[in-house]
């Protein structure tokens, strides 16, 4: 699938050589109220990231959040403008 995906690529070089694995693949979701990480997020504008792998067995697991940081949040870190914040484990993807 690589080569396939590599040759028939219309991006630019840097397209090209991204790596593809079969069986993975990744969706994103956005957070709601109900989520654990909701409150650290503005509302509305935070996601999560969902891996599909065959390690996880066809599961979904949760590999990190990311969104506009809440104002409450900002405060607490006397930060004073706006901010984003994108959270990773890595550890599943090797």
């Amino acid at each position: 699938p690589e080569e396939e995906y590599g040759s028939n690529s219309t991006k630019g070089d840097e397209e090209k050589f991204r790596v593809a694995r079969e069986g993975w693949c990744y969706t994103i979701r956005e957070l709601t109220a109900e989520d654990a990480d909701a409150g650290t997020y503005f509302p509305g504008r935070a996601a999560e990231i969902l891996l599909t792998s065959p390690s996880t067995g066809g599961e979904r697991v949760r590999i990190g959040t990311f969104g506009i940081l809440h104002p409450e949040v900002l405060s607490a870190f006397d930060v004073g403008y706006p901010a984003s914040c994108l959270e990773i484990n890595l550890e599943p993807l090797m």
